[in-house]
């Protein structure tokens, strides 16, 4: 069975698909063009769906702070109570490591600029390695 994401969660008009399986795939295809809903198939690779989603999001978050809508601590709370998620972005990042975010959004931005990196993103990770 194909897993649908939103290729982003704010106003984008493009589905991400990922499947494996050639029957389940023209099955999804068939209901999306008879929705008239955009869509693009994405590897089923390295970064997989999550982990794209959980590094933008965290990029995102970066975008924000360094934008100062907000703090980490009030961002994290944010979306672990509007979204309940476990963690918040600036969690996650802990968790996963800022290098390794970078290393997966460098990675996927080659083929795609919706990866961009937050400059704050990159000035944190490059203090911590200090």
């Amino acid at each position: 069975m194909p897993l649908v994401v939103p290729a982003n969660f704010l106003k984008r008009q493009i589905t991400e698909l990922a499947c494996c399986d050639i029957e389940y795939k023209q099955q999804a295809e068939t209901v999306f063009n008879w929705l008239k809903w955009q869509y693009t198939w994405v590897e089923d690779g390295y970064g997989l769906i999550a982990a794209r989603i959980i590094v933008m999001i965290i990029n995102e978050a970066y975008f924000a702070l360094q934008e100062n809508v907000s703090t980490k601590q009030q961002i994290d709370i944010a979306m672990r109570l509007g979204t309940n998620y476990p963690y918040g972005p600036f969690e996650w990042s802990e968790k996963i490591g800022l290098q390794n975010v970078i290393n997966l959004l460098q990675h996927l931005s080659i083929k795609d600029g919706r990866y961009l990196i937050s400059d704050l993103l990159v000035q944190e990770s490059q203090q911590n390695q200090i």
